[in-house]
């Protein structure tokens, strides 16, 4: 209910209705807090211009309610000495009725999911099924969710480091503004969202200069960008930061790093995709590009988090394609694959920085556990026979556990930079 300025209006039916509903609410002298039938609440809210604003909001009725009028009186104003319309319902306007377990089929939502995981918006649609079960909110919500809503698979394609620590103060001064919710992010942007077109002009984001596509699948999207962005960004963060870069841009121009950075998007991950070569080629050039932003000081630690899992998800299907299609294991991803075993060893780095790995409690006991054996074969063996980690036992890959183990003994005896000299 809300309510508005009295305007000039004829004597009639509603009207003469409307002052009747107002002199018996002014004149009621019992009133209730609560109802058995419905329930009811006040909100207020103040405006920007200083002034508030009340709702009386009516809801969850418990039995059917027909041709309901809803009246509301300010301030014990008499009728004649007041000047503004009270908010009421089912007098000047249609009928109001509330009846319970009903909905609105021509009034749905729109959802988009964000989550960073192939076919969000499937997953997400999975566990609203579970949840009205759980609720037990019948066969009404149900149809209705699935007739009036929409429930959209999304894939965002964007690097965002995160908190601009260096750069947060210059940052503060220019926006007058005490703001500890910046979050740095470069300058290109891609949202796939897969759904209709008519759900595009429900949301008409490029109208607004954003770069949203809606497309019948974002399956080929989701492959490109997690094979060729995510996939790299994985492995090249370990190699990176424990040859003792600790930023992507200065990664990709090492003389070293960059040549496996290479080496891994090129030559091993771009040959398990069945896209056209070019347009891998120019997407992966792309990659580096942003890769090398001058302006976005991307730390390798940050992409460390939960490097197991991320490797699991964008790695580990591009190593078996390879492996099946090339008759032999890609260097580049066991060796990254290594380096993230060696990170999570934790420790030191020869300068002295801290090597502090982050992931679930149940994969870091295992990493302690298996490095205290102080037996490469054993942590190799382990950690690829993890089920919980990969869904399988690794150890069954031809040549995938006596290679992790020659790259793991190389790492402890060589260092990582000589070891990546030694696939190059």
């Amino acid at each position: 209910l809300s309510g508005c300025a009295k305007k000039d209006t004829e004597t009639n039916a509603a009207m003469e209705l409307y002052e009747s509903y107002y002199t018996e609410v002014l004149n009621t002298k019992n009133y209730r807090e609560s109802s058995d039938y419905f329930s009811i609440s006040t909100e207020m809210t103040q405006l920007s211009d200083g002034t508030y604003r009340y709702y009386v909001i009516i809801d969850n009725p418990k039995t059917e309610m027909y041709h309901c009028r809803i009246f509301a009186v300010e301030n014990d104003t008499a009728f004649a000495d007041n000047d503004k319309m009270m908010p009421s319902l089912g007098i000047f306007d249609t009928d109001v009725s509330l009846v319970p377990n009903q909905v609105d089929k021509s009034k749905g939502l729109i959802i988009f999911p964000c989550e960073l995981i192939f076919l969000n918006g499937h997953k997400l649609k999975e566990t609203i099924y579970q949840y009205i079960e759980l609720w037990n909110l019948g066969n009404e919500f149900k149809t209705w969710f699935e007739e009036a809503c929409g429930v959209y698979a999304t894939l965002v394609d964007r690097i965002v480091p995160g908190f601009p620590r260096k750069d947060i103060d210059a940052i503060k001064e220019k926006l007058q503004y005490d703001d500890n919710l910046v979050v740095q992010a470069e300058i290109f942007h891609l949202w796939v969202i897969e759904a209709p077109q008519k759900v595009a002009k429900e949301f008409p984001a490029d109208k607004a200069g954003l770069n949203v596509l809606f497309v019948p699948s974002e399956a080929p999207y989701h492959e490109r960008k997690v094979t060729l962005l995510n996939g790299p960004h994985t492995v090249l963060s370990p190699v990176a930061y424990l040859s003792g870069v600790n930023i992507v841009r200065d990664a990709c121009q090492h003389e070293v790093i960059g040549k496996y950075i290479h080496k891994v998007m090129f030559d091993e991950l771009m040959e398990t995709l069945n896209l056209p070569k070019d347009e891998l080629e120019k997407f992966a050039n792309d990659v580096l590009e942003r890769f090398n932003n001058p302006f976005v000081d991307h730390a390798v630690t940050s992409i460390m988090l939960n490097s197991f899992p991320k490797y699991e998800t964008r790695d580990l299907p591009g190593l078996k394609t390879y492996l099946e299609r090339k008759g032999e294991l890609p260097k580049g991803l066991v060796l990254g694959l290594a380096a993230i075993i060696t990170y999570y060893k934790g420790g030191v780095r020869a300068d002295g920085a801290e090597i502090v790995p982050n992931d679930a409690p149940e994969i870091m006991n295992l990493l302690k556990e298996l490095w205290a054996t102080g037996c490469t074969k054993k942590v190799a063996e382990g950690v690829l026979a993890a089920d919980f980690i990969w869904g399988e036992d690794l150890n069954k890959i031809p040549g995938l556990t006596e290679a992790v183990k020659a790259d793991l003994d190389s790492i402890q005896e060589k260092g990582m930079l000589e070891t990546v000299k030694g696939i190059l």
